[in-house]
């Protein structure tokens, strides 16, 4: 006879998995007879990697420097093996454009930084991710993404500044006048 069934596995490991399978009958003198037997199944997945913009630290500013930070993300069932991350932009000059990440377990990150020396340009600029890994089953793999990052004006990123410190310069004479008063 055939026995045909599906099986769903919660494991986010791969490899083969042993299925003890236990098997009863009647033999010729009507004994009961049984035994157990295991049967492999190899068990197979994909990591998902996704890549996000996580920081810019300073904004960036035209002919200027910032630390730009990104996400890699495994979302997918399985682990990523040996995780590179490689960076690019028309926007400027990244000193260090390749990171070793290594083994990415499924459901979780890893952040990379790129300091980057920006060219005379401003509004929305794209970062060119490459992510190469490889699956359990160690085939290659390659994710390519577009990030984009905001490059202001020295102008502007100044002007920010400028509003923050005139505002605590406020609250700071508001604070000496009101003090001044209750001593009264």
């Amino acid at each position: 006879k055939t026995l045909t069934y599906k099986i769903i596995t919660d494991s986010s490991k791969t490899g083969v998995e042993l299925i003890p399978l236990t098997i009863s009958y009647e033999d010729l003198n009507e004994t009961q007879q049984s035994f157990i037997s295991y049967v492999g199944i190899n068990v197979i997945g994909e990591p998902e990697i996704n890549v996000l913009l996580r920081n810019e630290d300073p904004k960036p500013f035209k002919n200027g420097k910032s630390d730009i930070s990104v996400e890699v993300i495994n979302s997918g069932p399985v682990q990523a093996k040996f995780v590179y991350i490689n960076a690019s932009t028309p926007s400027g000059i990244i000193e260090k454009n390749k990171f070793y990440i290594g083994d990415l377990d499924s459901d979780d990150f890893d952040i990379a930084d790129f300091n980057v020396l920006l060219k005379d340009v401003t509004g929305k600029q794209p970062l060119y991710i490459t992510v190469k890994y490889k699956t359990p089953e160690y085939d290659e793999r390659e994710v390519s993404k577009i990030i984009y990052f905001n490059v202001l004006n020295k102008s502007e990123n100044s002007s920010n500044r400028y509003i923050w410190i005139i505002i605590v310069v406020v609250i700071l004479a508001g604070l000496y006048i009101w003090k001044r008063k209750s001593k009264k």
